[in-house]
């Protein structure tokens, strides 16, 4: 299973942008990559234009929840 980050990897930030007709910067998309996590509202753009399916970024979102989940969290004092 892909990840949000091997996405943007395989299509390349600034074809993400293009293909999709997204208007956001190419900044905004490596830091989308880098933390590996495309915000919901791009999902339906990125599956329009073949980029990944909504069910891969979905099941991609829901593995990083999950890892997200299971990592130990300090407690504040």
């Amino acid at each position: 299973m892909r990840t949000h980050k091997d996405i943007i990897q395989a299509a390349g930030a600034q074809s993400v942008i293009d293909r999709a007709g997204l208007a956001v910067t190419i900044h905004t998309v490596r830091s989308w990559q880098q933390r590996g996590a495309i915000p919901g509202e791009y999902w339906a753009a990125l599956a329009a234009a073949k980029i990944a399916t909504l069910t891969e970024l979905a099941h991609a979102a829901a593995a990083r929840r999950a890892a997200n989940d299971a990592t130990p969290h300090s407690e504040a004092a």
